[in-house]
């Protein structure tokens, strides 16, 4: 089955589940139950309890039903086809997690988003609920990306853009900028470990807590993670 069979498929079993069709429902039960998700989150620090929680949240998510219209919650409906389902899923559980450690925290905690100012963007994430502290992560991950982006050399970000955006290969960018072939492949090495630095970096310094690894942050990414495909 090719990549995009696979992603078909799995928007049909989610538009079934969503129709409230049994059978895809006990499948999407076997894929949380598959994806051994508890192991997952266990391997980055939670506890067993917290590991639990956020199974039963993701359960609830899927297949409770709302008292006012009878329909099951939107977690399954936010899915949009364009990743895996079982990636979705992950991603949820992970940021399900990031947001029970944050909530915690007795106090609210400013973050700060660098915005082009010296005070930048404070935004409290103590004490919100799930969806609002994932938004919040979001957006930390986003201004730690764009930062990165920002601070890395830029002649080389210049042949990432070319070789990723404009599918040119290396060969042809090298002779575009007189380098030998395995120059350009040695730049795009120290770029990507550049990237990869600065961004768990800046996340860091935005947020002491949030200690990602960098399969933590691909995770996070989502259906964005084909801009990481060079690494």
């Amino acid at each position: 089955m090719s990549q995009d069979e696979s992603l078909e498929a799995d928007m049909e079993l989610v538009e079934q589940a969503l129709a409230g069709q049994a059978e895809a429902l006990g499948q999407v039960g076997e894929m949380l139950r598959d994806l051994r998700i508890p192991a997952m989150l266990r391997k980055r620090g939670a506890s067993n309890e917290e590991a639990d929680e956020v199974v039963s949240q993701l359960a609830e998510g899927c297949f409770a039903q709302t008292a006012e219209t009878g329909q099951l919650r939107d977690l399954l409906g936010k899915y949009s086809g364009k990743g895996p389902l079982a990636a979705y899923l992950n991603r949820v559980a992970l940021f399900r997690f990031i947001s029970i450690k944050k909530g915690e925290q007795r106090k609210p905690k400013s973050v700060s988003l660098e915005s082009g100012s010296e005070e930048g963007l404070e935004l409290q994430v103590g004490g919100l609920d799930s969806e609002e502290s994932e938004d919040v992560i979001v957006e930390l991950l986003q201004d730690a990306l764009v930062k990165a982006f920002s601070e890395v050399d830029q002649e080389k970000l210049l042949l990432f853009r070319l070789v990723t955006g404009y599918h040119l290969k290396q060969k042809r960018v090298g002779e575009m900028w007189g380098w030998h072939e395995t120059k350009v492949a040695r730049s795009f090495g120290v770029l990507r470990e550049e990237i990869r630095d600065r961004v768990l970096e800046n996340i860091h310094k935005q947020d002491p807590w949030l200690t990602l690894t960098w399969e933590d942050f691909l995770s996070l990414c989502g259906e964005s993670v084909d801009l990481f495909d060079f690494y």
